[in-house]
């Protein structure tokens, strides 16, 4: 028989499979960190000294912050070591009150301050009543001075209060307590009048220091009524027509019992 053709049969290739492993990286999270803020310190500034402005220090004041120490120790002289604020502010009156200005010139200034400070009421730069204030205040004691009305030495009885009768006094805390002075009139005393003017003398009258209340509203009446230091309210009224009684009567003990008044009105008869 024919032979059969000779099927030659192509190789049966078995591939194998590669299986290649692809490692798997497992990333880590990103993690996105917040940026840090650094902050600056804060700096607090010390605000600018003002500058020193003495426009509206009087004359007076300027001298003595200028001449503080030299003040200061001149006081203390005065009144000494562990001195009480009575023996301060009474040093301090009796200094004032009894020195003689008539032994200064207007024309010549004085070198030493304590002159000088006279020099100024001399001058008519100052009062009796700011220099007592400047001072009291400067040795730690609470002063002020007091505006209002006096009756002077050309006051005549009747009239009514008007800028001419404007004066100033003042007032100092002792222990918690106010009292009056006026250092003007201490300084001087009225020995006569004549028909034109007064006769005054340099001589310590010690009747207004410390002066009780119900004795010092007989010549003087403050503006500001706080300041009359009476427990009950006084009027200007009253003030007005009560009799100008001089410290001679007080000193004496002596008190009206009638006729308060200082004009007496008589019927036409």
């Amino acid at each position: 028989p024919p032979e059969e053709d000779t099927v030659l049969e192509e190789p049966i290739v078995i591939e194998k499979k590669v299986v290649i492993e692809i490692p798997i990286v497992i990333e880590e999270p990103v993690v996105i960190e917040e940026p840090v803020v650094v902050e600056e310190p804060v700096v607090v500034e010390e605000p600018p000294e003002e500058p020193s402005d003495d426009s509206d220090l009087t004359e007076l004041q300027k001298f003595i912050k200028a001449n503080k120490q030299e003040i200061l120790d001149f006081l203390s002289r005065l009144f000494g070591p562990n001195a009480s604020d009575y023996d301060k502010v009474r040093a301090i009156f009796y200094w004032l009150c009894t020195y003689d200005i008539r032994k200064l010139d207007p024309e010549n200034p004085p070198t030493f301050v304590m002159d000088y400070i006279m020099y100024l009421i001399v001058t008519r730069k100052t009062t009796y009543a700011n220099v007592f204030e400047e001072l009291v205040l400067l040795v730690g004691v609470p002063c002020q001075v007091i505006i209002g009305h006096a009756k002077g030495v050309n006051y005549l009885p009747g009239v009514k209060l008007s800028r001419n009768t404007w004066h100033i006094w003042n007032v100092v805390e002792l222990q918690g307590q106010w009292h009056l002075v006026d250092c003007n009139w201490s300084a001087k005393t009225l020995i006569g009048q004549d028909v034109n003017h007064a006769v005054l003398t340099y001589e310590l009258n010690e009747f207004y220091f410390l002066t009780p209340p119900e004795k010092f509203i007989i010549s003087h009446f403050p503006f500001d009524l706080q300041w009359t230091l009476l427990s009950e309210p006084y009027s200007q009224e009253k003030f007005e027509s009560s009799v100008p009684l001089k410290p001679t009567f007080f000193t004496q003990d002596l008190s009206l019992m009638t006729h308060t008044n200082c004009v007496i009105e008589s019927k036409n008869e």
